[in-house]
């Protein structure tokens, strides 16, 4: 009787077991996406490893790392739930900037961070690498944080600016309207390198001299 019994648990249950991993509805033909604005949810979906995916073999821990690698996502949440619905909820970076390296261009978010451009984003303020090399702009995944917080304080001090360049050896320069370069180096003192800049302009202009190159990445010692 007990191992008749037990054959006959042991088959039931063998029999529910391949019911479940053979039943079409448990596999997964979609997600239910939300908080992507510019990351299209077609390469998230795709990276995310799931479609027809069996529910039971979805770790959302492994999606999580997966999805996070997508460029431009920051983070994400998953979530599995039977018969076979999954949800992503991602959080995008913000791009800032626009950063052109050697004819090829990336966003930057606040942090510093390159991504993948996707669309023509209005708004960036774009920044061209002056001494970049060829090959060189896939090598590094990140720009310095100080550059990027200059860029963005020299913009809010001065709205007309349209463009910025950047070298590793001067930081933040652009082309001054009145036709001279003027470097600005990086960092968050901004405010007090333009008041340099213009107290040193005008100074020069009042004794009928227009420079070419103008730098106040050190105030101390501005030339």
């Amino acid at each position: 009787g007990w191992r008749l019994a037990s054959l006959s648990l042991v088959l039931l249950l063998g029999a529910m077991l391949f019911r479940l991993i053979t039943e079409p509805t448990m596999y997964v033909d979609g997600i239910n996406l939300g908080g992507n604005t510019l990351v299209p949810g077609e390469e998230i979906y795709a990276q995310s490893g799931v479609a027809r995916q069996h529910i039971f073999w979805v770790d959302p821990a492994v999606v999580q790392q997966k999805v996070e690698q997508v460029p431009g996502i920051a983070a994400a949440a998953i979530t599995a739930e039977w018969p076979n619905s999954i949800t992503i909820v991602v959080q995008e970076r913000v791009p800032v900037l626009l950063w052109t390296e050697a004819d090829k261009a990336w966003w930057v978010d606040v942090s510093g961070l390159k991504f993948k451009t996707r669309a023509d984003l209005p708004g960036l303020l774009p920044i061209e690498v002056d001494d970049a090399m060829p090959g060189t702009a896939a090598s590094s995944v990140s720009v310095p944080a100080e550059a990027v917080q200059g860029a963005l304080q020299l913009k809010l001090l001065r709205p007309n600016i349209e463009r910025l360049h950047y070298d590793s050896l001067h930081g933040l320069s652009y082309l001054d309207g009145r036709g001279w370069r003027g470097y600005f180096g990086k960092g968050t003192d901004m405010a007090e390198n333009l008041a340099v800049y213009e107290t040193l302009i005008d100074n020069l202009l009042s004794r009928g001299i227009r420079p070419t190159t103008v730098s106040v990445e050190n105030v101390h010692a501005p030339y």
